[in-house]
Formats: structure tokens, sequence, C-alpha cells
């Protein structure tokens, strides 16, 4: 009989040890403590952070290149149209450069809010029959942390057609 009571005891050892067991895997799995929650929280903010920065630098940068497209599209269409005038009328005898401004269209302007766009060129004779063009669009960057103006400029050399 006493064989019979130690196997009952050994039994009775073996199954407290494994409801032990279960009890602690319970209270384990029952829940997050407040320092795993911090701790996954940091980890988080840590790995989104990044993430929103180059978010905001990618939306900066494409605005930035939208106003340049517009202002170079200012500034070749007016190439164009000074290209189009007729050379002599492009030039004087004894002035030298000529430099005037140009109003940018109105679609490219709005375009430019509160950015102050201005639109410039300059014609400078090489020789009787030679003149180089440059036109330039500049305008004040309002998304710039320290206050740059941006500019777009266009050369090009024009020559006399022989015979004219």
């Amino acid at each position: 009989m006493l064989k019979q009571d130690q196997n009952l005891s050994a039994d009775t050892n073996g199954a407290n040890r494994f409801h032990s067991h279960c009890n602690r895997q319970r209270r384990n799995a029952a829940g997050l403590s407040l320092i795993e929650v911090v701790v996954a929280l940091f980890v988080l903010s840590v790995g989104i952070l990044p993430v929103v920065s180059m978010t905001l630098d990618c939306s900066r940068t494409m605005k930035q290149a939208h106003l340049r497209t517009a202002a170079y599209t200012a500034a070749r269409q007016e190439l164009e149209d000074l290209r189009a005038t007729n050379f002599d009328s492009r030039t004087t005898s004894s002035v030298g450069n000529i430099t005037g401004t140009f109003v940018l269209p109105d679609s490219v302007q709005a375009q430019f809010p509160r950015a102050n766009a201005t639109g410039q060129y300059v014609i400078a004779p090489l020789s009787d029959t030679l003149q180089q063009i440059t036109v330039q669009v500049a305008w004040y960057n309002p998304a710039s942390s320290y206050k740059q103006v941006s500019r777009v400029r266009l050369d090009t050399l024009i020559a006399k057609e022989p015979g004219l």
C-alpha cells in the first residue's frame, strides 16, 4: 500500500508542476507591460519619423520642380518671340547691349502666387552678323528656409541670314 501511496503522491507532484507552469504562461500572455508598450511606441516613432521627413522633402522638391518648369516655359517662349523678330530690329548702332523686361503670361504667373517672378532679357551684339540673346526668369523661393532667389537662364546665338 505504501508503494501505491508513493505513486499517487508522485502523480500529484507532477500535476502540480504542470498546473504551475500553465499558470505562469497564462500570466505572461495576459497582456503587455507599460515598459513593453513604451518601447514599442519608441521603435515605431523612430521608424516613422524618417518616412514623414522624406515625404515633406519630396513635396517641397516637387513644388520647386514645378516652379522651375513654369519659369523655363516662360523663358523659352520669350526667347522664341525675340528670335522671331527681324535681326536688324533687335540691334542699335552704338548703344551696345539692349536690356528689357517682359511680363510672364498669366498662366505662368498664376503658378507663382507668392514668388514675385520677373522676366528679363539681354541682347548683346557680338559682331555685325551675330547676337547673343539671354533670357532669365527669376523668382523668390517662398518654400526655402533661407530666402533664396531661383533663376532659369537661357542663352542662344543668332546669326544674321546672308543677303538680308
